[in-house]
């Protein structure tokens, strides 16, 4: 399981009573409800790791799902699909973890939604999502991308200022997906 760094404000979401569900070549575990062990014990997982380590790391299988599908499959899918999600085109970790397949961890999501539940980027510099320095004009400037479309929030004195506008237009354009700086000014929102 991984842990969340930075200003990632999620905690894992794992349980006491979630179990371990062991990955090909003892490369780990991903985690499920106790009631979802049997059906996700019917297929041999393995670990998929995003190229270049740039995102989560998902439990992936090669087989014939009991709704009659085949093909490659990740974990969090199948329990999506025992969960109700299957319509959905994505299944979104909440706590970005892809190895938790907890039922409370999974939601569905469109694409836009999806892309909302990220952290910072490793090429950030400002140590707040959405925030960059304007060499242009010498101030902080904070943006926002959703939907396709980026959207031009200002330009601040302070990278924080600047972080507290992207937080607002992220809770209120993101909702529950929004990923802020500050949760802890949010009285626990998104």
């Amino acid at each position: 399981m991984t842990t969340p760094t930075g200003n990632d404000r999620r905690k894992p979401t794992i349980s006491l009573d979630a179990m371990p569900i062991p990955l090909a070549k003892e490369k780990g575990f991903a985690w499920v409800d106790a009631g979802d062990v049997s059906v996700a014990n019917m297929f041999k997982w393995s670990l998929r790791v995003a190229h270049a380590g740039a995102g989560p790391a998902y439990a992936i299988t090669n087989a014939h799902l009991p709704s009659g599908k085949k093909g490659t499959y990740g974990l969090h899918r199948l329990i999506g699909e025992l969960a109700g999600l299957g319509s959905a085109k994505i299944i979104d970790h909440i706590d970005r973890d892809g190895l938790n397949c907890t039922r409370r961890n999974l939601r569905a999501a469109t694409c836009s939604l999806s892309q909302c539940n990220r952290g910072r980027q490793k090429s950030n510099t400002s140590g707040f999502k959405g925030v960059h320095w304007s060499k242009q004009h010498h101030s902080w400037c904070s943006r926002g991308t959703f939907a396709g479309k980026r959207f031009y929030l200002g330009m601040h004195r302070t990278a924080e200022s600047a972080a507290r506008a992207y937080d607002a237009w992220a809770l209120a354009t993101q909702g529950e997906f929004a990923v802020i700086n500050f949760p802890e000014e949010h009285n626990g929102q998104s």
